[in-house]
């Protein structure tokens, strides 16, 4: 059993990370760097025969008895470089994709090391049932990013991980001990859900359920034409944007209510569009009232009050 310097709790002689709080437990003494050639179709490590044992894929010629490199014009291949410790456990140091866009990390890897795919083509990864820990920047820039698999084992994401994967929309798992700063940043997730840039242009604060409420909007940050309410919002408060000059709303489907005259006599709003799936719940009086919108299409589960939409704007329900 083996007790983690930083918060006293207990791991398995063979972990090399703390399960708790994400701390190293420190290296076997037999550790060293070996780089372990792994098949591209299942990931499983082939040593230097000719055929995956775990698969049968084809491997290609340049293999060694000792468990060498992958050649980086191997078809559909990617080389890791890996340190291997003491206590059998892996650690990947580096990832040289050559023309491949898919790479899945074997078995028995606990730890993605700081800046091993950084600036990569990658475009997904999986990630094995043992990894405990993903490094600072470890993934940084990679621009085609699109998808990573989250083992329930992951206890710690370091500094900027995924920072700059701009289209990486998927967020982290919850499940985590502790993840590092801007560990998101410049992501598709982080540009929807980040309440730091997200809710950069409104007067906001937060509700008890980790959703948000809009009161209003900081001077000179308003569109002149459309107004999208960011995903994470749950409410839009009283009055939050009466006597703006917007032509258009998007509404998100997390979207629960509107208050009393948020956008009481936006008298140029002509477009009202609520996202597929709302769960929008209430729509208070004179919401939408002196606007130019003539017809809507709400959620069944919104209650409006009577004076909520202009006289002659048409409810539909869908």
């Amino acid at each position: 059993m083996k007790l983690c310097p930083s918060c006293g709790g207990k791991n398995a002689d063979e972990f090399r990370f703390c399960i708790h709080c994400g701390s190293a437990l420190g290296r076997g003494k037999e550790g060293g760097a070996v780089s372990v050639r792994y098949c591209p179709a299942c990931g499983a490590e082939t040593g230097g025969g000719s055929f995956c044992p775990a698969c049968g894929y084809a491997l290609t010629d340049g293999s060694t008895e000792d468990g060498g490199t992958m050649s980086e014009d191997a078809a559909d291949g990617s080389m890791f470089e890996l340190e291997r410790h003491g206590d059998g456990s892996l650690t990947v140091k580096k990832f040289s994709d050559g023309n491949a866009v898919i790479a899945t990390v074997p078995e028995g890897v606990h730890e993605i090391a700081d800046g091993a795919f950084a600036g990569s083509r990658v475009m997904r990864v999986y990630l094995p049932k043992t990894l405990l820990r993903i490094g600072d920047r470890a993934f940084k820039d990679c621009a085609d990013l699109i998808d990573v698999t989250f083992p329930r084992s992951l206890v710690l994401v370091g500094d900027e991980a995924f920072a700059g994967c701009k289209l990486l929309a998927k967020p982290l798992p919850k499940f985590l001990k502790r993840v590092g700063k801007d560990a998101m940043r410049g992501t598709l997730w982080w540009e929807k859900n980040d309440p730091a840039h997200t809710l950069r242009p409104f007067l906001y604060e937060e509700l008890p359920d980790g959703t948000y409420r809009i009161n209003g909007a900081k001077e000179g940050t308003m569109s002149a034409t459309r107004l999208e309410i960011p995903c994470i919002v749950s409410e839009i408060g009283a009055y939050a944007f009466h006597n703006r000059e917007f032509v258009s709303l998007w509404l998100p489907k997390g979207l629960v209510s509107v208050g009393e005259c948020a956008f009481f006599n936006c008298n140029r709003l002509a477009s009202l569009t609520v996202e597929e799936g709302s769960c929008l719940q209430k729509i208070g009086k004179e919401a939408f009232a002196r606007t130019a919108l003539t017809s809507v299409r709400l959620p069944e589960t919104a209650v409006c009050a009577a004076s909520a939409f202009p006289g002659g704007c048409s409810v539909q329900r869908v």
